[in-house]
Formats: C-alpha cells, sequence, structure tokens
C-alpha cells in the first residue's frame, strides 16, 4: 500500500493493489476506484491492463476538491495581472541653467580635506596641465599619494618611486638626495615641481617632507613639456595650506644612530579661513657602518601661504630652504682602489693604469 499524504500529516489517497487491479481509495470522499486489471500469467513485470483499450484514460477518475461543483467549468487563466501605474519624479540639487545663459566655468578642485586618507590617487593630476582627467589622459599617469609614503616610511623619493613599475631611483651617489629616476629604461631629467620645470629638483629634490604626492608621467610629453626623455617625467606636488588647523609631529629612528624629527603645522589665519599658512619641517642625522665616514645631516624647512581670493581664484606663496651635508659616495665601485679613504694610504690591490 501506497499512501499520499499531504500538509500536517493529512491523508490524501491510497494505493494498493487487489485481485481485480489497483485500487485508488479517497479518504476525504470514501470512494474507492479501480484503473485496470492486473493479470499475473500475463504480465510478470505488473503491467497494467485497462479496461478500455481505446480510451485507456476513461477509465481513471477524475480529481475532485470537496465543496467544489464538478459540473461548473474550468476557470480560465486571466493571464498577468497588470501592476498600477507609478510615477517618480527627481528634483536636481541645483535648478537647471537658463538655456540662453553662458554657464559658469566648473571651480577649481580644491585640495583633499585632512580627514580623507586613502591610497586612491587624485583624479586630477597637475602633470597632465591641460586641466584633464587620468580617464581622458591617453598616457599612463602613476600616482604615490602622501598616505603610501607615510606608511613606509619613505625619507627620499628615491625610495618613494620603488611603488611605480617601470621606474627606479636611477644612479644617484649613496645617502645623497639627488634626483635622476630611470623610467621605462631611460634616465630622465625632466624634474617638475607643482607642474613647473624645475631642474634644481635634480639635486636637492629628493626629501619628502614638504611632499603631497608624487606623479609619474610615463611616456615622451614634448607637447606639454617640450625638449626632454623618452622615459617619462615625474611631478613633486608640494603640500598647501589648509584652513583646518592641523598639527603634526613625528620622530623616527634607526640604525647607525639615524634620527629625525618631523613637525607639520598648518591652519586659518582669519576667520573666514580664506588666509592660511602650513610650515613643514625636518632634521635628520647619521653615520654609516663604515669608519671614517662624514655624519649625514639635511635639514628641511618650507613655510608656504594660501589666500582664497575667490571660489576660483586663489594666490599661493611657498618657499622652500634645504641645507645637506653628505659622504656623497659614488654609486659604483671604483676601478681602482677602495670605496672609501684608507687612512693607511694602502689599496686593496695592485695598481693598476
Amino acid at each position: 500500500m501506497i499512501s499520499i499524504v499531504g500538509e500536517e500529516g493529512v491523508p490524501l489517497a491510497q494505493i494498493s493493489t487487489t485481485s481485480s487491479g489497483i485500487a485508488v481509495n479517497l479518504p476525504d470522499t470514501g470512494t474507492e476506484s479501480i484503473a485496470g486489471n492486473i493479470d499475473p500469467s500475463t504480465s510478470p513485470e505488473g503491467a497494467i491492463t485497462p479496461s478500455d483499450p481505446e480510451n485507456p484514460l476513461s477509465t481513471i477518475p477524475t480529481p475532485s476538491i470537496p465543496g467544489e461543483d464538478p459540473q461548473a467549468p474550468p476557470q480560465q487563466p486571466t493571464g498577468p495581472e497588470e501592476l498600477p501605474e507609478v510615477v517618480v519624479t527627481a528634483e536636481p540639487d541645483d535648478p537647471p541653467p537658463d538655456p540662453g545663459q553662458t554657464p559658469e566655468p566648473a571651480p577649481e578642485p580644491r585640495p583633499r580635506p585632512l580627514e580623507a586618507r586613502t591610497y586612491t590617487p587624485n583624479p586630477d593630476p597637475n602633470v597632465n596641465r591641460d586641466g584633464s582627467s587620468n580617464l581622458e589622459t591617453p598616457q599612463k599617469v602613476d600616482q604615490i599619494p602622501e598616505e603610501i609614503i607615510e606608511d613606509r616610511a619613505d625619507r627620499t623619493v628615491g625610495e618613494a618611486l620603488e611603488n611605480i613599475s617601470g621606474v627606479t631611483s636611477g644612479r644617484s651617489p649613496t645617502s645623497s638626495i639627488a634626483l635622476t629616476p630611470i623610467i621605462r629604461g631611460f634616465e630622465s631629467t625632466n624634474i617638475l615641481r607643482n607642474g613647473m620645470r624645475d631642474d634644481t629638483q635634480r639635486f636637492f629634490g629628493g626629501i619628502t617632507t614638504n611632499l603631497e604626492r608624487i606623479e609619474v608621467l610615463k611616456g615622451p610629453a614634448s607637447i606639454m613639456f617640450g625638449q626632454g626623455n623618452l622615459g617619462g617625467t615625474v611631478n613633486l606636488v608640494t603640500k598647501v595650506p589648509q584652513p583646518e588647523s592641523l598639527f603634526s609631529f613625528e620622530f623616527r629612528s634607526g640604525e647607525n644612530e639615524l634620527y629625525r624629527p618631523e613637525v607639520d603645522v598648518t591652519g586659518p589665519l582669519n576667520e573666514d579661513g580664506s588666509l592660511s599658512y602650513r610650515l613643514a619641517a625636518s632634521f635628520e642625522t647619521g653615520k654609516t657602518f663604515k669608519d671614517f665616514e662624514i655624519i649625514d645631516e639635511r635639514v628641511l624647512m618650507a613655510p608656504s601661504f594660501r589666500w582664497d581670493i575667490s571660489d576660483r581664484t586663489q594666490m599661493i606663496v611657498e618657499a622652500e630652504y634645504i641645507k645637506e651635508r653628505t659622504r656623497g659616495i659614488a654609486p659604483e665601485l671604483p676601478a681602482v682602489g677602495t670605496v672609501v679613504r684608507n687612512p693607511n694610504e694602502d689599496f686593496e690591490g695592485p695598481y693598476r693604469n
């Protein structure tokens, strides 16, 4: 016997075999129907022989639902139900401009707020100089934001450039802040400061104390910068004064008596914040594992002032003072002699012309 049970264990039907065939018992109606006859001698596998071979389905009872009129015509599907019409309206934050009125130019992008800390690059790099975004620039532009420089504790631009593929610090002397990067295999002298060419950055532009981010434009860019190298261009973007008050002090120490205090102060000069200032300064000193070496010393002071004349006009005045004393050892080993000067005036190998 096979029982068909519905929800909550209510029996719906019972199927069993009898000498006359297969019996289907409906408990709700108390009726029993036989679907066909089974002859064990002729149907060893239990096949069903219908009572009416011409119309075998006529002997199968039609199931019915209690309380429903069996003579009622079947209900036809009415199709999907139509939902009521919904009207969605929205209003822009700013009213649309008058078609006959010339739209005002968009204001210049303001510096990123101090509380925004993210590795996301600036969408409008200064190295483009034409106001185009990264998506509109046909060349590759990589950026190193201030957050990466701080988290990695990069002291020089050469150390920070390790974050960009295809760029190295170049053949600069050991412990020197000289900047001669190699971009895509070409030694580049295209060093910019806030989008303007500054050749002094090749010798004294390697300290990251006053840098907000570093931008690298890969590939030739003679259309924007004139004569230059094929590898690319490096743009150093300095920190600008902020209308919010901020004071930051860092102290780093390392091996070989390395000490580096660093301070960064900014804030407004008046109530509305249209005048603001900023001072970034650092001092670094350290020795080396070699004897008879000069102690490295670097001093940097970078004051700046900003005047927000209007929403689209501002004036920034900045200065930078750098004093460096370094041993400046050459990047390669000498052909003859030793790396450092020997007080005994002896050479590690025989002298050769």
